[in-house]
């Protein structure tokens, strides 16, 4: 009896193959860094953003609702088939294992591109040691002088901008499209001064069930599958420009969200418009603000006298955004399950790790002071 091999019995093997690989790179960042993220990486993913980015909905949803509608499917002609079996006592076994076969096939085929082109750019040299930057401890003086002249920044900024009846800023541009694009631009700009961040990025999408993304407060989502940057429509315009960023952050490479949330800040100071660099500015004065409020609370009391009452204003509308959303079951869930992601994939303090940006935006003022 002749017995013929065919490829596809070897896919299961791209389980422990993706895993020897995740658990290599590890501890050779380097190797990380000049193979995968400066190699396959921006090659293989540059052909499918420019292959997806035409498009102008979330192919990331629409996959997502293919599986769920495909799985449901097979449940149900699982359960059929068995009813049937039984009652002509013919259990279907070889077609139960060819679809239990197929699974175990597609899953590993996801983990492996998973591995190859996004795990493999969390073990890769961080943001600091391929730009410079010197992360170092910094004083809780050192952070409030950063706060201070965040905050002066955003206040100068909001000044400029135009706002809503209800007093919350308003942005400027006609469209979702022309506030990505603007980002897009920072994007190339920034590229010119910082060659880790010069890869062409397509616009990011607005996500349409974005209430479900509100509900596990999340503002955004990147698709390694896709090669998408795929964002809550629902939140407020001026967080959009940031989240943005942060998206195709991890589209030019960088994973960790530590890392994502700071080059969101630097790409947004290179925009030409102040509603897009107030977004950015913003955005980082939230996390330097609260590391400063638990490093020292007096400080960041004093620092509060820098934010103007337009500041204020936006920062409290976020805050009732979000308030239907707070201390939920469903967004209690889905930071447990990030967390373990996050801890998977080499974070060990989980979403702690997002505070870390702080030590970014530090290292940055003091490389501005320098030059």
């Amino acid at each position: 009896m002749k017995i013929r091999i065919r490829w596809w019995y070897f896919l299961p093997v791209l389980v422990p193959v993706g895993y020897l690989i995740d658990r290599y790179l590890t501890y050779h960042p380097a190797v990380a860094e000049r193979y995968f993220a400066r190699g396959i990486y921006p090659v293989v993913s540059g052909v499918v953003r420019r292959l997806t980015g035409w498009i102008p909905f979330s192919l990331m949803e629409l996959g997502i609702a293919a599986i769920v509608i495909g799985v449901a499917a097979g449940l149900v002609l699982l359960v059929v088939s068995l009813v049937k079996g039984i009652r002509t006592k013919q259990i279907p076994g070889k077609a139960i294992g060819r679809v239990l076969y197929i699974i175990v096939c597609t899953a590993s085929v996801f983990y492996f591109v998973f591995v190859v082109f996004c795990g493999a750019n969390y073990h890769r040299n961080t943001f600091a040691e391929s730009t410079g930057l010197v992360v170092r401890d910094s004083s809780a003086n050192e952070l409030f002088e950063v706060v201070v002249s965040l905050a002066d920044e955003a206040r100068a900024l909001r000044a400029e901008l135009a706002e809503s009846e209800e007093g919350v800023v308003k942005s400027p541009f006609a469209s979702y499209g022309a506030m990505a694009d603007a980002v897009r631009e920072a994007y190339t700009a920034c590229g010119k001064d910082y060659e880790v961040l010069s890869q062409w990025v397509p616009r990011p999408k607005r996500v349409l069930f974005s209430e479900i993304m509100s509900m596990t407060e999340t503002t955004g989502i990147y698709c390694v599958y896709t090669a998408e940057a795929n964002i809550n429509r629902h939140i407020l315009d001026f967080r959009k420009p940031a989240v943005m960023a942060h998206e195709l952050a991890h589209l030019q490479g960088f994973m960790r969200e530590d890392e994502a949330n700071f080059i969101a800040y630097l790409v947004t100071q290179y925009s030409n418009d102040p509603f897009v660099r107030y977004s950015g500015v913003m955005f980082a004065l939230s996390y330097a603000g609260n590391q400063l409020y638990a490093a020292d609370y007096d400080l960041w009391v004093e620092s509060r006298s820098h934010y103007s009452a337009q500041m204020n204003a936006d920062n409290a509308a976020s805050a009732a955004f979000w308030e239907p959303y707070r201390d939920t079951k469903i967004a209690e869930k889905a930071d447990q399950a990030n967390t373990t992601y996050l801890k998977a994939q080499g974070q060990s303090d989980g979403t702690k790790s997002y505070g870390r940006m702080v030590d970014l935006l530090l290292a940055f003022y003091r490389s501005t002071e320098v030059e």
